[in-house]
């Protein structure tokens, strides 16, 4: 973990991406974390930055900065994917007493693409099970979404 200096809010891109908040409670945070750093690593690499949106920068209490470890979320990515080699590091900037932003630092699938191998599964409030990804998924970043490959990000 590297501490730096807090910049200033950015938007969204291609290759960034904000989150307000995480919980490290839930199993479709993580769900969604995984499928965000494929998408971001599949479309050249990126950051997605904790604590702030393009509107505010609250940021992220000790508790939740604790769980967005980088080998952490390296460990969790790599065993839903293959080839199952990703590249992470992340900064903690702080803003305030006890509040801080953290960046995910994305490098870019070095063996292109990174597909999903296993599913990524919680259930959700009405005890419904719902799928994030499957295998043989394959997500890339479009703008500032996430989704599953299309012929036309193919090249051929």
């Amino acid at each position: 973990m590297t501490e730096s200096r807090h910049q200033e809010p950015r938007g969204e891109s291609t290759s960034i991406d904000l989150k307000l908040d995480f919980d490290p409670s839930s199993p479709k945070a993580w769900l969604d974390l995984i499928k965000d750093v494929v998408a971001i690593s599949n479309a050249g690499g990126g950051i997605i930055r904790f604590g702030e949106n393009e509107i505010n920068s609250p940021g992220l209490d000790r508790r939740v900065v604790d769980a967005l470890d980088s080998s952490d979320i390296t460990s969790k990515v790599e065993s839903a994917v293959s080839p199952g080699r990703v590249i992470l590091a992340h900064t903690v900037s702080p803003i305030g007493e006890d509040r801080f932003i953290v960046d995910i630092v994305i490098e870019p699938s070095l063996e292109k693409p990174l597909i999903i191998t296993r599913t990524g599964n919680y259930q959700s409030d009405n005890r419904k099970s719902k799928t994030v990804y499957a295998p043989g998924d394959i997500f890339v970043r479009h703008g500032t979404s996430n989704r599953k490959i299309s012929y036309d990000d193919m090249e051929i």
